[in-house]
């Protein structure tokens, strides 16, 4: 009941997002989006169902500042920074959780000793290791994606790339990549990773904007020839769109891949993908496209993602790129007392045209998560990962009858 209750107070595009961050904001929530507790403390009331023991535990809500990994409000504005799709709400709590529990280089102190394989460039967005069941051979890789908020997508690769490396690709039977809770990020770093994992024949996703005087004035501003950022491709359909009266603009790619050619997959054994309902945004297009082109299964812990498919500018953005020499030629103006706020400005689309907005990335198996999952390590998960990667074989049953020879 508490967390229906929760629920009701969250986003979420569809009943298992809602449900999903009506869960994670019980215990750890952003209060740069969400409005404080109602109370001051939790207590929880417990009973042990073997001996009928009954305990009473309680906590007080704690503070702290941790704003996400990156600060985009600090960065220039360039081309990297409006090609960011992220939900701020999963990116501040998982920073929060990677301080608390990640086990990463905090304040100059060495991390606890793990089987954990962590890169060099972002050792907190991404980690890896080894995995196999207990009672056979085959080994797999196991690397969970925390978040694609990266500040260079080439970068990105080049971490994935370290981790494979280190976790000896050729002895692999197989890759389970997990990318649950991830809140998003980079878009090019997501599909920067799809490429290289597809080879040099993917379909990028695509994004729109919808058809106003304002995106035209935007688009027709920021052509070929501008050095922050090349909107020209969408300028003649938003254009057109004031006689054909069409909702949105023609789709095209935000990512740009110069030569496919050099593309090598990274990976080309079996592969699937973990997901949950905390998946947003560059995460959802990473889910959408590791679908779309048959890379493998998708297990989901819930029977959706998160569904926020969208290209994310902040206000701010906005306002300095229709910043013009005098003020009040500016639509938009500045949020009192440092306020601000996001805006989807370019929705995305799947291979089939469909949109990732409000409708997410349907899962091929489902796995609730069991006890075990929570206790040890998501033990169960990982093996469902194992048994999907590598299914046992088909045994041929001859049925034995009675035969009438005369």
């Amino acid at each position: 009941k508490a967390i229906a209750l929760n629920s009701k107070n969250q986003s979420g595009s569809n009943n298992e997002a809602q449900i999903a961050r009506g869960l994670d904001t019980l215990t750890i929530r952003s209060l740069g989006t969400t409005s404080p507790p109602d109370g001051h403390k939790v207590r929880l009331d417990c009973r042990d169902p073997s001996t009928g023991q009954h305990l009473e535990m309680e906590f007080e809500w704690l503070v702290s500042h941790h704003p996400p990994h990156f600060e985009l409000d600090k960065q220039d504005i360039n081309a990297t920074r409006m090609s960011y799709g992220f939900d701020y709400d999963t990116l501040s709590v998982n920073g929060l959780k990677a301080t608390l529990y990640g086990g990463v280089f905090i304040k100059g102190k060495l991390p606890k000793k793990s089987l954990w394989t962590r890169p060099s460039r972002y050792p907190d967005l991404m980690k890896g290791k080894t995995v196999k069941k207990p009672d056979s051979d085959p080994a797999f890789g196991y690397i969970r994606i925390y978040s694609f908020a990266a500040a260079n997508a080439d970068n990105f690769v080049a971490d994935f790339k370290e981790i494979l490396q280190q976790l000896q690709t050729e002895a692999l039977s197989g890759l389970i990549l997990d990318i649950r809770g991830n809140g998003g990020g980079l878009i090019t770093a997501s599909e920067l990773l799809l490429a290289h994992l597809t080879g040099k024949h993917i379909a990028l996703l695509r994004a729109q904007f919808i058809n106003s005087a304002l995106t035209l004035r935007l688009c027709e501003k920021y052509g070929k020839d501008n050095t922050i950022i090349d909107l020209s491709d969408w300028t003649r359909s938003i254009d057109l769109s004031r006689v054909t009266g069409d909702r949105y603009s023609r789709s095209y790619p935000i990512t740009k891949i110069e030569d496919r050619n050099n593309l090598r997959t990274l990976f080309s054994k079996p592969k699937v993908l973990i997901t949950d309902a905390l998946c947003y945004s560059a995460a959802d297009m990473f889910a959408a496209g590791f679908q779309d082109h048959g890379l493998g299964k998708i297990i989901g812990t819930h029977a959706n993602t998160g569904a926020g498919g969208a290209n994310v500018w902040s206000h701010e953005i906005l306002r300095n790129l229709f910043d013009d020499t005098e003020p009040e030629t500016n639509p938009l103006k500045p949020l009192p007392k440092g306020a601000d706020l996001s805006v989807a400005v370019r929705r995305i689309l799947r291979k089939n045209d469909d949109p990732i907005e409000d409708l997410g990335i349907v899962p091929d198996v489902l796995h609730k998560i069991t006890k075990n999952d929570v206790l040890f390590g998501n033990i169960d998960l990982i093996r469902r990962a194992m048994e999907v990667l590598l299914p046992k074989p088909e045994v041929a049953v001859v049925k034995k009858r009675d035969v009438l020879v005369s």
